[in-house]
């Protein structure tokens, strides 16, 4: 379904683990496609994690991977750098695209999730991330240029 093979078990576990908390819900009807709906969404969001991760390093948001070990200057200061980038250009955004990317970028939350929490539909949500990434990734491509040059 599009997931790398590299984190193929992850995945796994995940839709295991999601499967188990939604089962009482589940109302006994069709249950490939129930299977296959929770799977495609685990690997949806491990793709828009990603998009995160590519965008702004491995290590943008996981400012803990720091106390883990003894880094060096400049990984602190280049770890240090990206962080100020992501949330300088998070600021930029209106609060209910912010709030959004963040519940599902950072904490993880499925669309449907947010929309409940933010009393909108999921196409909503889906809309406001759409509008968040094209606009963090033209803010984030217009100060590269205006570094290089």
């Amino acid at each position: 379904m599009g997931g790398p093979i590299s984190e193929q078990d992850d995945l796994i576990q995940d839709i295991f683990l999601v499967v188990y908390r939604r089962l009482p819900e589940f109302d006994g009807q069709n249950l490939h496609a129930w299977l296959y709906r929770i799977t495609a969404h685990r690997v949806r969001d491990y793709r828009r994690l990603a998009w995160v991760r590519h965008v702004f390093g491995n290590d943008a948001l996981a400012i803990e991977k720091l106390e883990s070990f003894d880094p060096t200057p400049i990984v602190v200061l280049e770890t240090s750098e990206k962080r100020r980038e992501l949330e300088r250009l998070l600021a930029k955004l209106s609060s209910r695209l912010r709030a959004t990317f963040m519940l599902f970028e950072v904490d993880g939350y499925t669309a449907e999730e947010i929309a409940n929490i933010q009393g909108v539909s999921a196409n909503t949500v889906r809309a406001r991330l759409q509008r968040a990434r094209k606009k963090l990734l033209e803010w984030l491509k217009s100060a590269r240029r205006r570094k290089v040059t």
